[in-house]
């Protein structure tokens, strides 16, 4: 048995097949170069969203301020969230001291604790509703008809 080679062809020809020379195709029409962005105006200020703080963070973000120029010792517990507060740049991580860090406000964690947040009531002032059921309560009703 004779082995036949995948190679060759028994036309005679040296060219392949296949590449018959095509019709040179269109150039396809040139699109308008792409608009760059635009840069904003000079008058304008772009001003960064508002960090939005959990309240386990701005207890600490206050905490950190009481501590002044001494700044905080953080701890294991509250690790993630100092690094949260870092990372936000409210806080700036200083010196290590026995396997912690000692923690300072920055400037922008003076402005968010500056900023007024939704007011909370106080204690001091009773909710409007407390004082108006109890005043009722002890007033008897309107009186009712007799019948």
């Amino acid at each position: 048995m004779a082995v036949k080679k995948a190679g060759t062809k028994t036309g005679g020809t040296s060219k392949p097949a296949g590449s018959p020379k095509a019709a040179p195709k269109k150039a396809a029409p040139k699109k308008a170069p792409k608009a760059t962005p635009k840069a904003p105006k000079k008058g304008t200020v772009k001003k960064a969203m508002a960090v939005k703080l959990s309240d386990a963070q701005s207890r600490l973000l206050s905490t950190v301020q009481q501590a002044k120029d001494a700044g905080y010792l953080g701890n294991k517990a509250q690790a993630k969230t100092l690094d949260a507060l870092v990372q936000r740049k409210l806080i700036k991580r200083g010196k290590k001291e026995g396997g912690f860090f000692r923690y300072q406000l920055t400037k922008a964690g003076e402005k968010h604790l500056a900023t007024p947040s939704t007011p909370a009531p106080s204690a001091s002032a009773p909710a409007p509703s407390a004082p108006a059921a109890s005043s009722e309560a002890g007033a008897s009703p309107s009186p009712a008809p007799p019948a």
